[in-house]
């Protein structure tokens, strides 16, 4: 008979696997960011930049401020990049340049328009500046494209490269490579190109996935974020369970419902002493 943590693991795994294709046609309805199937990022320099550069924006902050920056990035690119035909051209300093001017115009009327106090982010510029002068012109054998690179090497067994060496950018800490890699992975079906040992670098923990692998495992408790995503993909593992999906349901439990959560997590605890 399973017990309640085994059911919870599996029913998480559920929930993440449906969130993964629930979140990714939610682009279809972004007006900054339209998309029709995942082909789309394949076939699409344009739309696979707007959306590999856009997950960027995903780290250190709440996620609605987040979102700001990257719909900021989204239009500004649009106006730089529109009906671009991709080459080496598309990324020398002035275009560059005249990406991040207009990228911090646009920050400035979303805030305007909002009324918050934010500020613009200097670490966001940098990464930009890095990701299209250093990182992106050298994808030219993959016409430019970040998700067709990421595709194609997952395919041919280079996960772990892509996370030790060559998402190596200023700015995308393992976190957000993390997060990529695994989003990727996950759309386009790739997890079978992925070793076991190395699915650990496609499980980004942050607080709700962290809070919730404690709950179910009190001996992750102590363990950094590369100790607890070894263990857990471990577990999943011997349970048959993908890690990759239970993960995406721990961060949708924790962020999207995180009232029910604290009010379940009190409970477990009180019942625990």
């Amino acid at each position: 008979m399973e017990t309640w943590k085994v059911k919870l693991v599996k029913a998480l795994e559920k929930s993440g696997k449906s969130f993964v294709k629930i979140s990714f046609y939610n682009f279809k309805f972004d007006k900054d960011f339209l998309i029709n199937e995942k082909e789309d990022l394949l076939n699409d320099t344009n739309k696979a930049i707007k959306w590999f550069v856009g997950e960027t924006f995903w780290q250190g902050r709440s996620d609605w401020l987040s979102n700001v920056y990257r719909r900021a990035f989204s239009r500004s690119f649009d106006k730089i990049y529109s009906n671009e035909a991709f080459s080496k051209v598309s990324f020398d300093e002035n275009k560059v340049e005249s990406l991040i001017e207009e990228f911090e115009r646009e920050v400035e009327k979303l805030k305007k328009k909002s009324g918050e106090s934010y500020k613009l982010n200097k670490k966001d510029i940098r990464r930009l500046e890095a990701l299209f002068s250093n990182f992106l012109p050298k994808l030219e054998v993959y016409q430019f494209n970040p998700v067709k690179f990421i595709v194609e090497e997952t395919q041919n067994g280079h996960l772990k490269e892509l996370f030790e060496k060559n998402l190596i950018i200023w700015g995308i800490g393992p976190k957000v490579r993390a997060l990529i890699l695994r989003g990727i992975v996950q759309v386009f079906d790739l997890e079978e190109y992925v070793k076991e040992e190395d699915k650990k670098d496609l499980f980004p923990v942050d607080t709700h996935v962290r809070q919730i692998c404690q709950l179910i495992w009190p001996e992750t408790e102590g363990k950094n974020d590369r100790g607890l995503a070894k263990f857990v993909v471990e577990q999943c593992q011997k349970l048959r369970v993908s890690p990759l999906n239970f993960n995406s349901g721990c961060w949708i439990l924790g962020s999207t419902a995180q009232e029910a959560f604290n009010i379940l997590m009190n409970q477990l605890l009180r019942s625990r002493r």
